[in-house]
């Protein structure tokens, strides 16, 4: 259950440490896309991870009387 988040905080620390000794300036930044030849990066698929949270809240005993009228009044109808 929580071993993404797990995951997550353990990449974070790491990369913290990988560039945490790293200094570039704005001008170093600047030439390295200058110089930058996109065609020498390979192609990499899209991949993308998605999560859902779903909670039904319990209902009331007003909400659902309430429901049951109106389910009885559109059989009527019908």
């Amino acid at each position: 259950m929580y071993e993404p988040i797990e995951n997550s905080l353990i990449i974070q620390r790491v990369r913290f440490e990988i560039t945490s000794s790293v200094d570039v300036t704005p001008k170093e930044v600047q030439n390295y896309f200058l110089n930058f030849d996109p065609d020498s990066l390979p192609i990499v698929n899209e991949t993308i991870e998605v999560a859902h949270i779903l909670k039904h809240p319990p209902a009331s005993a007003s909400a659902i009387k309430e429901t049951e009228n109106k389910l009885e009044n559109l059989r009527s109808v019908f």
